[in-house]
């Protein structure tokens, strides 16, 4: 696990949400990756399944789900900002950011609400009584039905922990900033350059195991880095309802490092 002070926080995960990198004119041939050398293919464990998650070339915002094989398993929709929160509809807690989000789960066909909420500098006081750090609440979009609720900690590793259908949640998550290594071959030098990346762990309960690699995927001329991908893999099959679950809390997660990251240049202007 990767550790990440406090201090240090918002500022990697402004560059693994913001990241987008455009490569030209370079000495060295540049070669982009879509994930870090520790988080390609080749250097991950061994699993029983296997998926890839990516937006819809056409659709923003709507995402596709398919197997090892490349068949579709599901389809996901995801709407930042469906609707802002009128003021004074806030929590019990003092906040400055606050957000819905519409999340539909094509693989179990349920549709959710994200209530983001965050305060300024959050992180560095979520010890301190009455402070709450980033955090996002998921509700039914249909029933209005609290589902969960995940807070994010960053101390010595970076972790969300909450709740899911009545049931305690912790998921980790290691940052791997973008980085570049030039190299001689016999076709010239050669500038590998690898994307800001992310690795998501579901700990403890049947699901221990599950893992998420997060990238960028390639593309364009001169190269650059495009939308985010995900690959998922777990040491077991998993039910619908489980995949479905995850993805939803995946999504959870990245809106609410989306809200730290927003939170946070707001309060430095």
């Amino acid at each position: 696990m990767l550790t990440i002070r406090r201090s240090a926080g918002y500022c990697a995960l402004a560059c693994i949400a913001l990241s987008t990198v455009f490569l030209g004119g370079c000495s060295a041939r540049p070669v982009l990756h879509e994930f870090p050398p520790a988080l390609e293919p080749a250097a991950r464990g061994g699993a029983a399944v296997t998926y890839t998650l990516r937006e819809h070339e056409t659709d923003e915002g709507n995402w596709e789900l398919r197997g090892g094989q490349g068949d579709l398993v599901g389809e996901f929709h995801w709407k930042p900002a469906f609707r802002t929160i009128e003021e004074g509809g806030a929590p019990d807690r003092s906040e400055d950011f606050r957000r819905d989000d519409l999340f539909q789960d094509g693989v179990n066909r349920t549709d959710y609400i994200f209530r983001l909420a965050a305060t300024s500098g959050s992180l560095e006081r979520s010890t301190l009584t009455g402070t709450a750090p980033p955090r996002v609440t998921v509700f039914s979009a249909s029933t209005g039905q609290r589902v969960g609720e995940l807070e994010m900690r960053i101390g010595y590793d970076m972790r969300f922990e909450g709740d899911w259908n009545g049931r305690q949640i912790l998921w980790r998550v290691e940052l791997a900033p973008g980085h570049e290594i030039e190299r001689e071959t016999n076709d010239g030098r050669i500038l590998d350059t690898y994307p800001a990346a992310q690795l998501y762990q579901w700990s403890g309960g049947s699901n221990a195991g599950l893992t998420v690699f997060g990238g960028r995927e390639v593309g364009g001329e001169p190269p650059e880095f495009l939308a985010p991908i995900f690959d998922v893999q777990a040491g077991r099959p998993l039910t619908r309802r489980e995949l479905g679950d995850a993805m939803t809390m995946l999504f959870a997660i990245r809106a609410v490092q989306e809200a730290a990251v927003l939170v946070n240049a707001a309060s430095d202007r």
